[in-house]
């Protein structure tokens, strides 16, 4: 049998590479040792418990995970990957430090690191630990956390590390153009999200955030085509996303081509109705437009869907100045500056979404 089948994640078997006569002997031995439980994942037909629990966490199924957890802890020892879950789990429901600590024993390893773990650590599947695929879990999440609690010096070396360890992964690739990008690395970004599309041509958010990329180094018709693509594959799984409309909507808007941007700013307001930046945004190309009515009412629904956005504020200042209705003006050019006093002047962390292609 191949060791590499027992533990792997993904569905796909990665084979284990032997080296040696006498390693082939210390693993045999090793394997014996395991318990028979840790056999069933390899046996076809048997349901993987552990599987089971990382699918539930994906789909956003927590509380179900949580039920499972306790239950595999107990029948495992807390091996490696029951801990790997639990900080999924926790990183799932932003509690990115605790995620952190879960994996504190784990990321030594996984980054080759020499060392024993800790003696909290019971280790049931070691071979877990020398599978490729399983380290690549490891760092991916680390980097995931890191990269939340704005610790971009620590996620960039777990980062790279797994790139290096699955260089063909394009959800690896995803996160580095991600983290590249959140530091201004706007070439460097460009070239990752080239690469996630290279190797997932379907997935929706690589060809839009390989567009916002080509947006700042102002390869604008580039960006379009991407934006372009996202948008086609949106509609084509009928994924109901209306954020790569938004993205190419105020590029365009950006550049004063209102009457192309009004299409996508309507559709992206359509599909999320509680955003407070489409409104805006779509107000400001009506009003550019010469369409002072409807502006005013979409400026209005903006303010409406955040109470402390500055911005509407201001454009239905300038509306309501043009048509002389000069106390209407001022009441909204002193709320404008009112917010604008209260916003933060460091530029807004990634959200989890953004990282979850």
């Amino acid at each position: 049998m191949n060791l590499g089948h027992l533990y792997a994640l993904k569905g796909k078997p990665r084979p284990f590479a032997i080296t040696s006569r006498r390693r082939a002997r210390c693993l045999c031995a090793l394997c014996l040792s395991l318990p028979i439980s840790c056999w069933a994942w390899a046996r076809p037909g048997t349901e993987n418990p552990d599987r089971r629990i990382e699918v539930l966490i994906d789909h956003g199924r927590l509380a179900e995970a949580k039920e499972l957890l306790p239950g595999r802890v107990a029948a495992s020892r807390e091996y490696p990957v029951v801990r790997y879950l639990h900080a999924k789990l926790l990183f799932k429901e932003r509690k990115f430090n605790e995620s952190l600590e879960t994996l504190s024993s784990l990321l030594p390893l996984a980054l080759g690191q020499q060392g024993l773990p800790p003696g909290d650590l019971q280790i049931s599947d070691p071979v877990a630990l020398l599978d490729a695929g399983f380290r690549t879990k490891i760092l991916l999440l680390a980097g995931q956390n890191y990269v939340l609690l704005d610790r971009l010096d620590k996620a960039e070396p777990v980062l790279l590390t797994a790139a290096q360890l699955a260089p063909e992964d394009h959800l690896l690739q995803f996160h580095l153009g991600m983290l590249y990008f959140s530091t201004s690395r706007f070439a460097a970004a460009e070239a990752a999200f080239t690469q996630v599309v290279r190797l997932n041509p379907g997935l929706m958010k690589g060809h839009e955030f390989l567009g916002l990329s080509q947006e700042e180094l102002d390869k604008v018709e580039l960006a379009i085509r991407s934006y372009r693509t996202a948008i086609e594959l949106s509609v084509g799984r009928n994924l109901g996303d209306g954020a790569p409309y938004l993205r190419l909507g105020r590029m365009l808007s950006a550049r004063n081509r209102h009457v192309e941007s009004l299409p996508l700013l309507e559709e992206a307001a359509r599909l999320m109705p509680d955003s407070a930046e489409t409104f805006f945004l779509l107000g400001k190309t009506l009003s550019a437009l010469g369409r002072p009515s409807e502006a005013e009412k979409t400026l209005l629904r903006s303010a409406a869907c955040d109470n402390n956005y500055a911005d509407p504020h201001y454009l239905l200042s300038r509306i309501y100045l043009a048509q002389r209705r000069s106390a209407e003006a001022q009441q909204q050019i002193q709320i404008f500056e009112q917010l604008k006093a209260k916003e933060p002047k460091n530029i807004a962390k990634p959200k989890p979404s953004d990282w979850e292609p």
